[in-house]
């Protein structure tokens, strides 16, 4: 089935959700898969969803991990994080961007009460996150 074709059903409470994956993303996504040698030869089965260990969302004493839907939101965040602390993220290196699929991520959120998704926060496309909540 090609990438454009597949379609993931969610059904939460009665409501179903039909999500596809957007074709560029999908690309992203096997291209990050392949520089850590984990790439698959039959594609990307799901949505993708990005996150680096480099970025970490502070409210209060909680800490949170933005898992964005597309690749070159996450990238703008780390530069922009980068640049208001003046300084390249020594934590970061390359290879750092983690591809996860959403389906997978949603399911280890529901089954368990201690899940490692449960600090997990999901960024709409487009939306513009910042360290500095001033400038907001």
């Amino acid at each position: 089935m090609g990438f454009g074709l597949q379609v993931f059903q969610l059904k939460v409470d009665g409501v179903a959700f039909r999500l596809i994956p957007e074709y560029s993303q999908v690309k992203n996504a096997l291209k990050e898969k392949e520089k850590v040698g984990t790439s698959d030869d039959d594609g990307f089965s799901g949505v993708p969803v990005f996150q680096s260990r480099s970025l970490i969302l502070r409210s209060q004493s909680k800490s949170y991990r933005p898992v964005f839907f597309r690749k070159e939101d996450l990238e703008s965040s780390l530069s922009r994080a980068s640049r208001e602390q003046n300084q390249l993220n020594p934590a970061f290196r390359p290879g750092d961007v983690q591809v996860a699929v959403l389906e997978e991520v949603i399911k280890g959120m529901k089954e368990g009460s201690t899940s490692t998704w449960d600090d997990v926060v999901f960024i709409p496309p487009g939306f513009d996150i910042s360290t500095d909540p001033t400038k907001q």
